[in-house]
């Protein structure tokens, strides 16, 4: 069995994806009402390809549903390439998931259409499953602004400006309903590291873990979509 997990992507080499195998030592399962449990399985972690608000010019995107750059998909599509090359084909996954921001949705449906390879009719958007708790850290009050903005390190301070991107606690001011970006919840007013992995964690708890072992196969519909 084979568990997807998208976020962002780096450009393709072999450092593009890490694949986690897992084990237990929990023996296998077998009654009338109960699928037998997996013991072995494993986990892909990708990160999305580059989005519009990377590069040169890169904002604090956050939670922003910012699509992604041809290179971006070019990117996507080598990730796939990559997977398919070392005998992870689109058939082979079970389930992919992905967070709700379009940048990630996107790399996720590129690399399982791209680990198909002419087999497109071995992957399907059924296996795909969105989660707001996968989306990138929130950066509050300064979200959507350029990160070398000059204005932005003179009202705060630079050091102040990289305590918020490189430290684990440190954290933006919150943002407010007057905010061009502003989200209701689930979405936060802003987060640190911690936050973010402290979500990330849960959804991995609630739903990737179960996935990796307590699940039966997912069935596998017509085609179409994303990790």
């Amino acid at each position: 069995m084979i568990r997807v997990c998208c976020g962002r992507l780096y450009p393709p080499s072999s450092s593009s994806l890490t694949t986690i195998t897992n084990t237990t030592t929990k023996s296998i399962l077998h009654t009338k009402n109960q699928h037998p449990r997996r013991n072995v399985s494993t986990l892909i972690l990708l990160r999305h390809g580059e989005s519009q608000w990377n590069g040169i010019e890169a904002r604090f995107t956050g939670w922003c549903d910012i699509p992604l750059t041809v290179r971006g998909r070019v990117e996507a599509v080598a990730a796939g390439q990559l997977l398919r090359s070392r005998n992870f084909r689109a058939s082979r996954v079970d389930v992919a998931f992905t967070s709700n921001l379009q940048r990630a949705s996107e790399t996720c449906e590129l690399v399982l259409a791209s680990a198909a390879g002419p087999d497109q009719h071995t992957w399907s958007a059924n296996r795909i499953r969105h989660d707001w708790r996968l989306n990138e850290r929130h950066y509050g009050v300064v979200q959507g602004l350029y990160k070398n903005d000059p204005d932005l390190a003179a009202k705060y301070g630079t050091k102040t400006v990289m305590k918020w991107r490189r430290s684990f606690r440190g954290k933006p001011p919150p943002m407010d309903e007057s905010h061009e970006y502003y989200e209701p919840p689930p979405a936060p007013l802003t987060e640190s590291l911690e936050d973010c992995q402290r979500r990330a964690l849960d959804c991995y708890h609630d739903s990737i873990a179960p996935a990796l072992f307590d699940e039966k196969d997912l069935p596998t519909p017509p085609h179409q979509r994303n990790v």
